[in-house]
């Protein structure tokens, strides 16, 4: 198990740009077996529980209590060392915990929230800590990536394997081992056919990580890569789910976008403020701009309905109670026939946790991003590769904030997410201790 030494502090890539040394046995070094343990535990559907205590725990949650102590004091040290490199995210990410966990207990009473509150705290802030503090250089990014890449490729086999199959066939075997299933267990369909969903707690949730991961599986270097893509693909299609595949859509045209314009260094500038300004437009002249934007990002326009019903129902509840919604709850009051779901992953935050809560969940996500890593005119010091990840997972975070208005994350996806929002932050501070270390 490995951490960060006083020689590789968070924020500084162990990697002596001087050293071939240095940089060979970096290679040589393998991956944190914490690092490993919890990308896979992350992968384990919900049937992969044990009773414990008279509480259920999924590997994932038992192995992030056993962590808390350690990850927690190492983030705290690390903190406070020498040549460590602030990133705005370190603050929030700790402080959106805090109150994630307080809010509910404040709706609805700590006696009812304190359980499902503490699972979600952890599955939020510990897969951010962990990438921040073990995942300090860029060749353990790849490593990890690479290891994200393959699971997900298993996963679309899996995905093939369910629609043949025509049941959760890895979630049903293992629930049958365990003895478990969720009580919220069903299958889906869409137009006839089974939604397949793999490992993933719903069908959705595996085509928004296919679509993440499709773009991650672009910065690999395998002869098996574009297997691993096509592989992917069919978790994303089997999914059979609007709202990833316009995501990943969106992605590749960015990346599109990104190479058309290599020299323009404000190119990123240029168009976030352009969609800003679109967007203001659309807001101030479009009749009803939600439902238009829901009507234009769901496949049938029966879906968008009842999204938009959902918004026009619980969007009064979080305006009722704004500092701390509604709490963890399912019974949130609705019309008698609309379902207790709230496919919308802003919205869902909000009720849960407030207005301040979203609000420093989003400052998470967004901060993360802050330090540039795609403009040579400020990380002139981070090589072709390192800048491609980096701009990478600043775009899967960025699409999630989109898809965010009509999918609902958690689980398995939200942890890949904060995961992703680690990776993304030491990146940039690579780059900027690269630049301390010239200047």
């Amino acid at each position: 198990m490995q951490a960060m030494t006083p020689a590789e502090p968070m924020g500084r890539t162990a990697m002596n740009d001087g050293s071939t040394a240095a940089t060979k046995r970096e290679a040589r070094r393998p991956l944190s077996l914490l690092v490993r343990l919890t990308l896979f535990a992350i992968f384990l559907p919900d049937e992969a529980s044990f009773a414990f205590g008279g509480l259920r725990f999924t590997i994932v949650r038992f192995l992030f209590v056993i962590l808390t102590p350690l990850v927690f004091g190492r983030f705290a040290m690390a903190f406070v060392g020498k040549g460590y490199i602030f990133v705005l995210s370190d603050l929030l990410f700790p402080l959106a915990a805090i109150w994630m966990f307080v809010a509910p207990g404040l709706a609805q009473g700590f006696d009812k929230s304190f359980v499902t509150s503490g699972s979600n705290v952890l599955e939020f802030v510990l897969p951010y800590m962990i990438a921040r503090l073990y995942l300090t250089n860029f060749r353990d990014i790849q490593r990890a990536v690479n290891i994200i890449c393959f699971v997900m490729a298993f996963a679309g086999v899996v995905a093939m394997l369910d629609e043949i199959t025509g049941r959760y066939i890895l979630r049903t075997t293992l629930g049958q081992l365990t003895g478990w299933l969720r009580p919220d267990y069903r299958y889906d369909y869409r137009g006839g056919l089974m939604r397949a969903a793999a490992m993933f707690e719903h069908p959705i949730l595996l085509g928004a990580a296919s679509a993440m991961t499709i773009m991650l599986a672009t910065s690999i270097k395998s002869a098996a890569k574009y297997a691993i893509i096509s592989l992917m693909f069919c978790g994303l299609i089997l999914a059979i789910s609007s709202g990833p595949i316009g995501s990943l859509f969106i992605a590749l045209l960015l990346l599109i976008y990104r190479s058309m314009l290599p020299g323009l260094l404000a190119r990123w500038r240029l168009l976030t403020g352009s969609v800003l300004g679109f967007f203001t437009i659309f807001i101030v002249f479009v009749d009803k701009p939600l439902n238009r934007l829901l009507n234009y990002l769901t496949f049938d326009v029966a879906s968008a309905y009842y999204r938009i019903m959902v918004w026009d129902a619980a969007l009064p509840l979080v305006i009722n109670s704004p500092w701390v919604g509604i709490g963890l709850g399912e019974d949130w009051a609705r019309e008698n026939w609309m379902g207790s779901s709230v496919d919308a992953f802003w919205l869902r935050l909000a009720m849960q946790y407030g207005i301040p809560g979203v609000t420093l969940i989003f400052l998470c996500l967004l901060t993360s991003m802050l330090i540039p890593v795609d403009d040579k005119a400020k990380t002139g010091q981070l090589t072709d590769e390192e800048s491609y990840l980096g701009t990478v997972l600043s775009i899967i975070i960025c699409t999630t904030f989109c898809l965010g208005f009509t999918v609902h994350f958690w689980g398995i996806y939200s942890m890949l997410l904060c995961l992703c929002a680690g990776m993304r932050a030491n990146i940039g501070t690579i780059a900027r201790s690269r630049q301390r270390g010239l200047s």
